[in-house]
């Protein structure tokens, strides 16, 4: 949000670029691989005008990056096995980058 002239308030959208890839690969029947990548990008020159002064706020946020893979097995027709990995990764307009790594393991049952 910001102000004109007459001091009245007004919204403008910021230029917000990104996109995701995303792509499997499944080499025999009961094995697939799963990878993606994303992106949400804001040019911190737009933000920085809004930024407040704690260092890290969900406000300062300019950029969000995630990559993500996994794989599933199938050891029967009715069983599932999975472990995923993803790295998410976010940059502030007034901090350095943040980041988190999350690793999943599950298992399903096909009824």
């Amino acid at each position: 949000m910001a102000s004109n002239i007459n001091g009245e308030d007004y919204y403008r959208a910021l230029d917000d670029r990104g996109g995701w890839l995303q792509w499997k690969q499944k080499p025999r029947e009961r094995l697939e691989f799963n990878e993606a990548f994303g992106i949400d990008n804001v040019p911190a020159a737009q933000l920085r005008p809004y930024a407040v002064t704690t260092p890290v706020s969900k406000y300062n946020l300019a950029r969000n990056r995630a990559f993500t893979a996994n794989v599933i097995y199938s050891p029967s027709a009715y069983l599932l096995l999975s472990l995923e990995y993803r790295r998410i990764l976010s940059s502030y307009v007034t901090a350095p980058t943040a980041f988190s790594d999350v690793i999943g393991i599950a298992a399903g049952y096909k009824f």
